[in-house]
């Protein structure tokens, strides 16, 4: 008879922040498993379990903690202490006061969680819980780097529940229509940023008319276009999880008789047909990894544009990388490259500060100048990675647009250097992608080497 496996959690009672009722939270026993290989994004690959006869749970399913008595959930250290984290006194505020769509939004998620013995479904809406409570604040005052943070964690529940052996995200490709649809959904979630910020205006003069129109009996008219703005977008977003969730049976074989048998979720036949009541009442919902990943590079971008925290240069640097990885995986070469573009000027930029000050500066203390020529090191170390990662990107803009140089290279054998960049250049070809194959070796070194001439 096998030996019945220990629970791998110990119980803290803490006050929940919003209601303040104690509750039991589970927590892991200590030195219970070490994390293992992580990816780029830093996403934990393995976990290194140390103590046998223990049940092996996904530690990346209990990041948030669960308030059972009023549904308020947070990030594990938030929940924990939250008077460290100086956007809590708000978010409470706006919790407690959040109007019946959003309790009902809520208590949908809520009812879907069997807590604290989390399974997948369970973990993802635990997480949406946390993220939805976020959003209750206007998007010009939430805490948009806890976001960010929630939005990636999503992202990796997705990668971790359908793994890849390719390394590709979570929809498989289906021909022209996954191609197209991709660059849509791309170009959308950009877009999403724009959007929000004429519904933050059409609700700032909306308020500011309320008293004229309230007066009169009449329907305010930036209040009516702020709606249906909101309205049509969130439409699109949810056609669109129609589409991928449509390609995705097709590709399984399933489109004519739907989906194949999968586990029950509460009382829903399956974890898809209760995502599909929770996108209809809140379309903003990410419906798989890319879109989670797509979310989260906006709400970082935010972030690291208005949050004081990223004053500090380190702190800057690790987002910038941070952010120009999710870029890659989600194909978004351009917006990789200029974020690489600003961690290589930013870190110069640094550097030349810090060393002018060693050089100038003649009061320094000598652990001053110790700190200052640290710090220079880290900085020409980010320049050094900064130059690596854009020659790893010039390698897959060269890998993306190859077939394209070749054909221009072939319809005009006989062109100079000047012409072929410029017929370049209007095939979409990056400008930084041309100067390098000028270089030895690269597609166009010989029209270089003609232009140099033979002394060069």
């Amino acid at each position: 008879m096998s030996e019945e496996l220990q629970s791998p959690f110990i119980e803290k009672t803490l006050p929940c922040p919003a209601c303040g009722q104690a509750t039991a939270q589970p927590f892991f026993k200590s030195r219970l498993f070490v994390p293992g290989e992580r990816e780029s994004d830093q996403h934990v690959l393995t976990y290194n379990w140390l103590v046998p006869n223990v049940r092996q749970v996904p530690p990346a399913f209990y990041a948030v903690l669960q308030c059972p008595a009023c549904h308020f959930a947070d990030l594990r250290e938030d929940f924990q202490t939250p008077a460290e984290n100086p956007f809590s006194r708000r978010m409470v505020k706006a919790f407690k006061a959040a109007g019946q769509k959003d309790k009902l939004i809520m208590e949908l998620l809520a009812r879907h969680i069997q807590y604290p013995d989390l399974d997948f479904g369970s973990a993802l809406n635990l997480h949406f819980l946390a993220l939805y409570a976020q959003t209750l604040l206007p998007a010009e005052s939430c805490d948009t780097y806890k976001i960010a943070r929630l939005l990636l964690r999503v992202a990796w529940l997705y990668r971790e529940n359908t793994p890849d052996e390719e390394g590709n995200l979570q929809l498989p490709t289906v021909g022209d229509i996954q191609n197209n649809l991709t660059n849509f959904e791309n170009l959308l979630y950009q877009a999403r940023t724009e959007c929000e910020r004429v519904s933050t205006g059409l609700r700032q003069r909306a308020t500011e008319l309320s008293e004229v129109f309230e007066g009169k009996g009449a329907e305010n008219p930036y209040q009516k276009s702020r709606v249906g703005l909101t309205r049509q977008f969130e439409g699109i977003l949810s056609e669109i999880y129609q589409i991928k969730r449509l390609l995705h049976l097709d590709l399984r074989g399933d489109l004519e008789y739907g989906a194949t048998e999968e586990p029950a979720f509460f009382s829903f036949p399956n974890y898809h047909s209760f995502f599909e009541r929770l996108k209809s009442v809140w379309p903003f919902v990410p419906a798989d990894e890319k879109e989670a990943i797509l979310l989260s590079i906006a709400y970082f971008e935010r972030s690291v544009a208005t949050d004081p925290a990223f004053e500090d240069t380190d702190k800057y640097f690790a987002a910038i990388k941070l952010i120009t990885d999710l870029m890659l995986r989600t194909g978004n070469l351009e917006g990789a490259y200029v974020m690489v573009r600003s961690i290589y000027k930013t870190a110069s930029d640094t550097r030349q500060r810090f060393q002018r000050e060693l050089r100038e500066n003649k009061e320094l203390q000598e652990h001053e100048k110790k700190i200052l020529q640290t710090r220079i090191e880290r900085t020409a170390g980010s320049i050094e990675q900064a130059g690596q990662l854009r020659h790893q990107l010039l390698n897959k803009f060269l890998d993306r647009d190859r077939t394209r140089i070749e054909a221009v290279l072939a319809e005009n054998p006989d062109a100079d250097l000047e012409t072929l960049e410029k017929l370049l250049g209007d095939e979409g070809v990056p400008e930084a992608l041309i100067l390098k194959m000028q270089e030895k070796g690269g597609l166009l070194e010989h029209v270089a080497h003609k232009k140099r001439g033979f002394f060069s």
